[in-house]
């Protein structure tokens, strides 16, 4: 962990200490540091990490090479730092400024690795959280567009010749506080109902009598009165926008972004700030499966070497894997590589996952014993499973995960879901036939084409089919929607899905945006069999063990006997 406090000692200081002359300088500029004359409130609060689970290392800087703005040395100090405790006031020079605290804010949450930070002050911690947060907020893209603007203008103007001040009046019911509490749910008018909801009806109000009926025209009131309070906190707002940012609504002050965590403590109160992190951590509430992720971040650095060589304990294996790699030509090579990274993966996972489980089974045991499933829900993951709509659209979201992924691989694949010919289909080809390699001794005489086998998918729309269960469905996540399709027809479980045989060119290698081209036998208008070329885009891909499914649906119906039975 790393302390950077310009009351603290550095390592350099205490090897150097400063002579007897320097020292009076600094405390006729006002600028000595507390450690030399208070040594033991700061030894407590080093003692305190020393004791935690495992101990904690602990670094010291004192913040004289912190800029106003731009990259900081010190923030080299943070690649990968457990904790920073941070003080917001580094400039002795300039009361209540924390300007570059900010600063090493900002570039700490720009790092891609997760960093935990508390922020200790002497000042007010409500106004610190507040100019935190302000100086961490990036303008909202979009809130505002000129053709919007205007016709929400044109129709102020009409109010305004019966009441002049109506936008005055409409300004004060909007407050900054509407407008942060409009940015924590996403951007979304009308705000969302929560207890720490600031009042709308006195705008909703106001906004009716000035002549704003439709919902949507009400939406871009608000949404031109919240750009004017964007206004306000645009000196103290970040050019670069941090994902996912939220912070507290309540007494005890935190912010949060996928990249980072801030909690806040005084410096004039005898604190534990390893407890104070814990309790800020505690109310922003982490959802259980982000929990579970953390263990095993940790297992995994806890474990370190000694599982990695577990992982690879068999030569033989590792060797005959190599070996495959090297031999391999380079247009194959691609699948194996990515084939093998996934076996060790599997095996590194293997000697972790226990204990990840364990803890996983606890903190499920715990709050199962409440009995309040749907509220927990609700607190964890904003989702009312008490809700039916939240339940068909939770059941909808989670049938697309469990059975489609995002398209990988760099060429045709058992499970790629294709769109051409204004349909979507899905590759059923086994995964072992698609490889691209030199193929002279099975398909010379078409060149570079793949044959493959595609199946048509035919759309159930509207809703969940009633038979999910039945191995004929899946789902897939589109454009944001999921949508739900069948291998054959949905009516008739004994239908036969659609297939065809079709050519990949190029070994069915993708293009950079996931397309590739293929050919099919059709029948032109001379009524002649012909090779027609087509061009596809991947828009998903199945699990392997939902794609093996439906290989086997296929299978069974190309192997029908066909029994002439009388009904």
């Amino acid at each position: 962990m790393l302390i950077i406090d310009d009351d603290y000692p550095t390592y350099e200081e205490v090897l150097a200490p400063p002579n007897a002359a320097e020292k009076a300088v600094a405390a006729a500029a006002g600028l000595s540091k507390k450690w030399e004359t208070q040594p033991e409130k700061i030894r407590k609060v080093l003692k305190r990490f020393r004791r935690s689970t495992p101990p904690l290392i602990v670094d010291i800087h004192d913040g004289s090479n912190v800029k106003a703005e731009g990259d900081n040395e010190v923030v080299l100090h943070l690649h990968q730092s457990d904790l920073l405790v941070l003080d917001y006031e580094l400039d002795k020079t300039a009361k209540g400024d924390g300007t570059k605290a900010i600063e090493i804010v900002r570039n700490v949450l720009k790092n891609q690795q997760f960093n935990l930070v508390v922020l200790h002050t002497s000042e007010t911690l409500g106004s610190v959280f507040e100019e935190i947060r302000a100086g961490l907020l990036h303008p909202l893209p979009g809130l505002m567009t000129p053709d919007v603007e205007a016709a929400v203008l044109e129709k102020i103007s009409l109010a305004e010749v019966d009441t002049p001040d109506i936008l005055d009046q409409l300004s004060r019911t909007l407050t900054e506080a509407h407008y942060l509490y409009f940015r924590l749910g996403g951007g979304a008018w009308p705000l969302k109902e929560r207890l720490e909801r600031p009042p709308v009806e006195p705008f909703e109000n106001l906004a009716t009598q000035a002549g704003f009926i439709d919902p949507g025209h009400v939406a871009e009131l608000a949404r031109y009165i919240f750009k004017q309070r964007e206004n306000e906190l645009l000196p103290k707002m970040f050019d670069t926008r941090l994902p996912n940012m939220e912070w507290s609504l309540g007494e005890r002050p935190w912010i949060r972004t996928d990249t980072g965590f801030i909690a806040f403590s005084a410096k004039q109160q005898e604190e534990d700030l390893i407890e104070e992190l814990v309790l800020a951590l505690a109310d922003w509430g982490p959802p259980p499966s982000r929990l579970f992720l953390a263990k095993l971040r940790a297992k995994m650095d806890q474990a370190g070497v000694l599982a990695e060589t577990k992982a690879l304990g068999n030569k033989d294996v590792l060797a005959h894997w190599y070996k495959r790699l090297l031999d391999a030509e380079e247009h194959e090579r691609a699948f194996l590589i990515g084939e093998a990274v996934g076996r060790h993966s599997d095996l590194l996972m293997a000697d972790l996952l226990p204990s990840v489980t364990k803890f996983a089974a606890q903190m499920i045991k715990a709050d199962a014993k409440s009995k309040r499933a749907n509220a927990l829900c609700r607190e964890y993951f904003d989702v009312d499973l008490s809700n039916n709509a939240a339940v068909v659209k939770a059941r909808a979201e989670h049938n697309a995960f469990v059975c489609s992924k995002a398209v990988e691989g760099n060429h045709l694949a058992t499970g790629h879901v294709f769109e051409a010919e204004n349909r979507l289909w899905v590759c059923l080809t086994p995964l072992c036939d698609l490889v691209p390699r030199d193929r002279k001794d099975r398909f010379g005489k078409i060149g570079d084409r793949m044959p493959f086998v595609a199946v048509r998918l035919e759309e159930v729309v509207g809703r969940t089919p009633k038979r999910i269960q039945s191995n004929r469905f899946v789902a897939l996540k589109l454009d944001g929607e999921v949508r739900f399709f069948c291998i054959g027809n949905e009516s008739d479980e004994s239908s036969t899905p659609h297939w065809f045989n079709l050519f990949a060119f190029d070994g069915g290698r993708f293009t950079g945006s996931r397309r590739f081209r293929y050919q099919r036998v059709e029948m032109n208008a001379k009524q002649e069999l012909v090779a027609k070329v087509h061009r596809a885009k991947l828009v998903s891909q199945l699990r392997y063990e939902y794609a093996l499914n439906f290989m086997h649906k296929l299978g069974s119906s190309m192997t029908r006997v066909g029994l002439d039975f009388a009904g």
